[in-house]
């Protein structure tokens, strides 16, 4: 039950975070920078809801039990459940990623060029699936940073 929430959350999330790099990418070719602003802040409330909604899932249907909730209060450590925000964010950086190598390959050729046209302090990107991997590490860091405080808000603490 327990993996099959993390995939369905994570997926869902690398779904969510990649439509919105494809959007971003139209928005860049378009020279439309209000929406370049404003999709910073709508990863922030992705990361943070599919967490919080997996989260809670995976505490309300495997943690809480109804017959005896005094008994199984305490068993959503603050470890378990920024262990399985990890995983969703794994589950998510695997999407992301392969995903980015799709985008970069087949969607956006030139893309790879743009940025290290407009980003100087970074090396020139040349390879497809380096590229890919740190774009989606970078978003994977950033899951992982709001996990600590969606994990601190969802366990249960002991009573």
């Amino acid at each position: 039950m327990k993996t099959k929430i993390i995939l369905i959350v994570g997926a869902f999330l690398g779904i969510a975070i990649s439509g919105l790099e494809f959007v971003k990418m139209y928005a860049e070719k378009l020279d439309y920078t209000p929406f370049l602003k404003i999709s910073s802040i709508m990863f922030i409330i992705l990361i943070v809801v599919a967490l919080y909604w997996g989260l809670k899932e995976i505490r309300t249907r495997c943690y809480d039990d109804p017959v005896m909730p005094e008994t199984q209060q305490s068993a959503f450590k603050f470890s378990k459940a920024f262990f399985y925000g990890c995983c969703i964010s794994f589950v998510t950086f695997i999407v992301i990623f392969l995903y980015m190598i799709l985008h970069y390959s087949y969607i956006d050729v030139d893309g790879l060029q743009r940025i290290s046209a407009n980003n100087s302090a970074l090396p020139p990107l040349k390879n497809v699936i380096s590229a890919s991997l740190m774009f989606a590490f970078i978003d994977l860091l950033y899951a992982i940073f709001f996990n600590l405080f969606v994990a601190m808000y969802v366990y249960r603490k002991p009573h």
